[in-house]
């Protein structure tokens, strides 16, 4: 009797899904089967059945924010966010589910913006039954006890110092400051030890558990499952564990709403708010209270002009600034996009000229503006976008299934469940009258200007963040300055053809059944490796180069002149980048001990003539002192955004100065470009393109004929021809010792470097170290001893070498005892290898993996792979497939010796540790 009313369920469940999968607007060539179900409790719940991977996940949004925080208890929210993840009555074991996701090969996240609160992990595809049973529990009952609590406000309060690093996070604060103060938005809303001591920590519990039994009801949450089984399966995983989350009675709490009181006063722009610049890099930020987009969602008026401001096309916006010398970059973001609210911001980061000249730069902003308002060639620049969307939706690329878990499950949020993927993808249709109204909404009567640049007197202080600033109503004056510094421009915004844009796109027949590249011509300095797509069948393709020269290693100015060249090359190619990008079409660039790599990913059909197109712009390259200019501005750029960021992040990057001969400290590189000539640059790319050697990889849509026509014009366009290179950086030495870094930022910092040898030697765990280790370390100081907010292990490489890392930053201690911590951390995971038994390690390899099994995801990530691999080892060695043969017979006595050998009293790790630097 059980069994036929099991098998009954099972073929409801499977009308259930079909019958709604057809009302979900999805691609014909996304393969993946989609079911939407609700349970009794209100639930709703996408189903994703992707038979081809090997990990899966679940990711659930809950409608409540920092929004709706109560006054006495700002970060309320984002506290209950951390302590959902602490332990529940079911799983009670602080670290339980850390250490669960970290043996099963995966990995978890959440975040808590105004409107919503996120959760999402990714596991091996074995391990999601109990992942989503611990999930459920996790939201349906969290443990919530007292000392779990005040722990949880101490990782806050590491969070929040390490939020006060941030300069972009500053200068949100100030702006938030600046706005409607009646409006949630407005109030501090990350949280600190300093908002949650305000009560005792047994009151700041039972407000919790009131907030949770409030907000936490399945009629307010969205639920995103993905795995390799059928979605009738995955709705009985559904309903067997999500049966715990019950419906709550109780009433929300009175909040402003946010749909009624104006983000921001007509009274209180314009606006300007002044900021001492923390780099080199002065900037500027127009932002605007606008509508949120998913509200205009069959228009997408703020897309549509967003990349109309971004647009490389001679007459627009961004090429008129740069010929004047004003900005370096250009970027349209919303740093904060709600149900109800959202703002649309204009980033330009300007030069040492543009700096003097920015009130005539921001005149420039209003005038393209006005122009594109004025245009009668709206509907047809429209209609560009609007196919591009289309073949987009049409020819999707899949991601990571974190990824897609994060954001469906933000998603549902917005759309309903039948737009859930065509809802913030397609402009469905052009109205002038909405773009209009969007436009109206970008005049200077609207704009907050943060401006962080040299400035003097700032007599505000912003309590949340600490920043120093200026607010002050633009004057009329002002506004006239920037209706003089708009007009001598003249901008021609008129709709035209791209050549990158195919007519149709067709997947050719599999002529070659290799499941690995082959390597179709080898000649003296020149490769041609090829594989036919037969996992993905889809119109893309990857060609990759490598072009290796002994112009990069000549001298020692040589490596620092490379890394300006790379500046250059991405300056004078940005047009037709931006061409290919529009087209679906993508171009990278990377600096390589021995020279540089390049990417192209994107539609097949045009890709080839999109490769030739820019490998015969980089040939004929004139070096002007415009083009060196705004290198150099792109130079001092990156080294700006370098220093702006986290002290972890800086201290990684010096670490792969350490790693990799060919590459140098960026602050003593970019002292070397500012000095540069156009001379020096010409003759660098002269000596770079004479004899090259050059490696070609030609992945997925492409036949192998198609592949040797790519390969000949190719060796046919180098006129010099090719050969190996002369000149190999010797194989590197050991690294150990104590160095310091110098960082832009307060707050301590450091990492440990334990050498791993030779990266050719694949069957070697040092894998299966790092995500052990990993796990080790977050549990440690993430969710033990709270030390700091950002903690982790991760396998790193350099120049013929790879090694594990250990890093933590924690605000509120000396980068020396930050080291005393990883040693200890380091010890105390040897010590726990002695107890480790054959069963837990048995999980540990399987979710490694299944990990391991995730390079298949996507056609872009797989050829990626490859690409990886034969740089590395000069032949299409399938590294993953030799680990995973190489786990099988590997034991944990075996694993034990591996690890202390490298991590036992004998190594000798680096130490790196960060040292202020004064900006």
């Amino acid at each position: 009797m059980q069994r036929k009313c099991l098998s009954v369920v099972v073929v409801l469940l499977s009308l259930i899904a079909s019958a709604v999968q057809g009302a979900i607007n999805k691609p014909k060539l996304d393969l993946r089967e989609y079911s939407a179900i609700q349970l009794d409790s209100g639930l709703e719940v996408l189903l994703v059945s992707d038979p081809e991977t090997t990990v899966a996940g679940a990711g659930l949004t809950v409608s409540v924010g920092s929004d709706r925080d109560p006054d006495d208890v700002p970060g309320l929210s984002h506290l209950l966010e951390h302590m959902v993840f602490a332990g529940s009555d079911a799983y009670p074991e602080q670290g339980g589910f850390s250490n669960y996701v970290n043996r099963s090969g995966g990995t978890f996240n959440g975040y808590t913006a105004p409107d919503m609160t996120s959760f999402f992990f990714q596991v091996g595809a074995d391990a999601l039954d109990e992942g989503l049973s611990r999930f459920a529990s996790f939201l349906a009952s969290p443990s919530l006890e007292p000392e779990a609590v005040a722990g949880e406000v101490e990782t806050i309060q590491s969070e929040f110092e390490g939020r006060r690093m941030d300069p972009a996070w500053r200068a949100l604060s100030v702006f938030k400051r600046e706005i409607n103060p009646d409006h949630p938005f407005a109030r501090f809303s990350l949280g600190n030890a300093k908002s949650y001591q305000k009560i005792d920590n047994a009151v700041l519990t039972r407000r919790l558990k009131a907030w949770h039994r409030r907000y936490y009801v399945p009629s307010r949450m969205k639920l995103v499952v993905i795995g390799p089984s059928p979605t009738s399966e995955l709705a009985e995983k559904v309903r067997e564990h999500f049966q715990v989350l019950a419906s709550s009675e109780i009433k929300d709490a009175v909040v402003a709403d946010t749909n009624e009181v104006p983000l921001i006063e007509p009274s209180q722009t314009p606006k300007m708010l002044r900021l001492q610049k923390e780099s080199d890099v002065s900037r500027l930020m127009l932002s605007f209270s606008v509508m949120p987009e998913h509200q205009l969602s069959r228009v997408k008026p703020y897309t549509f002009i967003g990349r109309h401001l971004t647009s490389q096309s001679s007459g627009r916006l961004v090429p008129a600034l740069r010929e004047k010398g004003w900005v370096s970059d250009v970027e349209v973001t919303s740093r904060v996009q709600t149900e109800h609210y959202a703002t649309f911001d204009i980033v330009l980061s300007l030069t040492e000229k543009g700096e003097g000249a920015r009130h005539q730069v921001i005149g420039q902003v209003f005038a393209y503006l006005e122009a594109l308002r004025n245009s009668k060639e709206l509907e047809r620049l429209y209609q560009q976008q609007q196919r591009q969307a289309r073949e987009q939706f049409r020819h999707p690329q899949k991601q990571s299934v974190m990824a897609d878990l994060a954001q469906l499950s933000a998603i549902l949020q917005r759309y309903p469940m039948e737009k859930v993927l065509s809802g913030p993808r397609l402009m469905h249709e052009f109205d002038r009258g909405v773009v209009i109204s969007a436009l109206d909404a970008l005049r200077p009567s609207r704009v907050i200007v943060t401006h962080r640049g040299d400035v003097e007197h700032l007599p505000e202080s912003d309590p949340a963040s600490g920043q120093s600033y200026a607010a002050e109503m633009v004057s009329e004056g002002t506004r006239a300055r920037w209706r003089d510094g708009g007009t001598p421009t003249s901008f021609s915004i008129q709709a035209k053809a791209n050549p990158f844009l195919a007519s149709s796109r067709s997947v050719y027949p599999l002529e070659s059944k290799s499941d690995r590249p082959r390597l179709l011509e080898s000649s003296e300095g020149f490769r041609l490796w090829h594989l036919q797509d037969a996992e993905f069948r889809t119109p893309r393709g990857q060609i990759m180069l490598a072009i290796e020269s002994d112009a990069v290693n000549a001298s020692q100015r040589s490596p620092a002149l490379t890394q300006l060249y790379l500046h250059a090359l991405h300056e004078a190619l940005n047009p037709l980048s931006r061409e290919g990008t529009e087209a679906g079409l993508t171009l990278t660039m990377q600096r390589t001990n021995h020279g540089m790599t390049m990417g192209f990913s994107g539609f097949s059909a045009k890709q080839p003539e999109f490769v030739k197109q820019v490998l015969k712009n980089i040939r004929s390259l004139d070096m002007t002192p415009t083009l060196l200019r705004r290198a150099k501005a792109r130079a001092a750029l990156k080294l700006s955004q370098l220093r702006d960021s986290q002290p972890f992040r800086q201290l990684m990057a010096s670490l792969q100065v350490r790693l990799n001969p060919g590459v140098g400290e960026p602050g003593p590189e970019n002292a070397v470009m500012r000095q540069a000539t156009v001379e020096d640059l010409s003759r660098f790319h002269r000596r770079f393109w004479r004899r090259p050697a050059l490696d070609l990889f030609v992945y997925g849509n492409y036949t192998p004929d198609q592949a040797r026509s790519m390969g000949q014009w190719v060796s046919s366009s180098q006129k010099g021809g090719f050969k190996p290179l002369a000149n190999r950086l010797p194989e590197p030495g050991p690294v150990s010792g104590e160095s310091e870094s110098s960082v832009m930022a307060s707050g301590a910092a450091a990492l440990l470097y334990f050498g791993a040898g030779d990266p050719s030697k694949v069957e070697e765990p040092a894998l299966l170290v790092a995500q052990m280790l990993h796990g080790h370390v977050f549990q440690a100081f993430r969710q033990g001893k709270e030390k700091g907010y950002v903690a982790f292990a991760t396998l790193t490489e350099g120049y013929q070498r790879r090694g594990l890392v250990t890093l933590l930053q924690a605000p509120d201690r000396a980068s020396q005892a930050v080291v005393s911590d990883l040693q200890e951390a380091k010890r105390s995971f040897l010590e726990r290898l002695n107890t480790l038994k054959k069963p837990m390690f048995e999980q540990y390899k399987n979710g490694l993996r299944q990990a391991l099994g995730a390079r298949k995801q996507s056609l872009k990530r797989y050829g990626s792979y490859w690409w990886s691999v034969i740089r590395r080892h000069g032949e299409p060695l399938d590294e993953a497939a030799r680990l995973e043969a190489a786990l099988e017979d590997f034991s944990v006595d075996d694993f034990r010796v591996y690890c202390r050998k490298l991590l036992g009293k004998d190594a000798s790790p680096l130490a790196l540790l960060a040292s202020q630097e004064q900006r």
